[in-house]
């Protein structure tokens, strides 16, 4: 995922500098709040004082079925500081109800960029369909 900040008006013209701070909401019974995640750069793909920032699926993914919130922070001329956020869900996996064997592939052989395989999935459930898969 990469979110941009952006900045527009005559403040912008010069030379700004970018801040971001990521918080995880946690639906406490007395007191939801939100919770500052302090090892950012493990979950980013990018510089914290970067324009945008790029959130990695692979090297440490977000935690999945959680509301998070990301504050990007623009230090102007004359120390003026305009903020943004935006808050967003993270999704779950599918889940496969029945434990079957949800996937198989034909053929079995073949050759690199000559043969062509066809996956197939079965059992899986989402909220959210249709449900895309990625071969690595």
């Amino acid at each position: 995922m990469i979110i941009e900040a952006t900045c527009s008006g005559p403040y912008c013209l010069e030379d700004i500098s970018y801040s971001w701070v990521l918080y995880k909401f946690t639906p406490l019974e007395n007191s939801p709040s939100w919770l500052k995640i302090h090892d950012l750069e493990s979950y980013t793909l990018t510089n914290l004082d970067s324009t945008n920032i790029v959130f990695s699926g692979s090297r440490k993914p977000l935690e999945q079925s959680s509301k998070y919130k990301v504050v990007a922070s623009a230090l102007l001329r004359e120390g003026i500081v305009e903020t943004g956020e935006i808050i967003f869900d993270t999704n779950s996996p599918p889940s496969n109800p029945n434990h079957e064997v949800g996937c198989g592939i034909h053929p079995k052989k073949g050759r690199v960029l000559k043969t062509k395989f066809n996956v197939t999935c079965y059992g899986w459930d989402d909220e959210d369909l249709p449900l895309s898969y990625q071969l690595r």
